[in-house]
């Protein structure tokens, strides 16, 4: 689970994750289980906290929020 505060936010983007993908003997890059969660959200304590527990969330449990 990465926390993105580049440019390009959002699910498979920015440069960490693009780092994180050359490293192809972790099970979780190897499964598919890389995600990205906005940043801003997840290490800026206040009200939009919430939102980014809810992408977190939605990231590890998916099948939860059909």
């Amino acid at each position: 689970l990465l926390a993105d505060h580049g440019a390009g936010r959002g699910a498979h983007t920015g440069l960490a994750y693009e780092k994180w993908r050359r490293l192809r003997s972790l099970p979780a890059v190897q499964t598919g289980r890389l995600h990205s969660v906005d940043g801003t959200l997840v290490h800026r304590y206040g009200p939009r906290v919430v939102e980014g527990l809810e992408q977190i969330a939605r990231a590890i449990h998916p099948e939860a929020f059909r």
